[in-house]
């Protein structure tokens, strides 16, 4: 198999199964459906993007992350953060149980 197909397949199988929930934490955070379309655009486009994608294997917290960075330009761009998107900051921190933990 070649490297484009391989780097399709690992988009399909870590990245793109985890679109809902990625899309579950940033409803919390935007104002709109279009806005949330661009947020939820943006993090996996930056995900394939990668260049070191073979070593991610927890798909979920490595969009939390992308989404979290992503937040942060925004407010830094607007330079007027409000509170409650601080707040929200938090809930895109991942949750690391055990097992994720070892899988990671």
């Amino acid at each position: 198999m070649n490297h484009a197909q391989s780097k399709l397949d690992w988009f399909q199988v870590v990245i793109l199964t985890q679109q809902a929930a990625l899309r579950a934490r940033l409803r919390r955070i935007t104002s709109s459906e279009a806005e949330l379309d661009d947020l939820c655009s943006e993090v996996l486009t930056r995900a394939y993007a990668t260049e070191d994608w073979g070593r991610i294997t927890a798909g979920r917290a490595y969009l939390y992350s992308i989404a979290r960075n992503l937040v942060i330009d925004i407010a830094r761009r607007g330079k007027v953060v409000a509170f409650e998107t601080m707040a929200d900051l938090e809930s895109l921190q991942p949750v690391y149980d055990g097992e994720t933990q070892l899988l990671a």
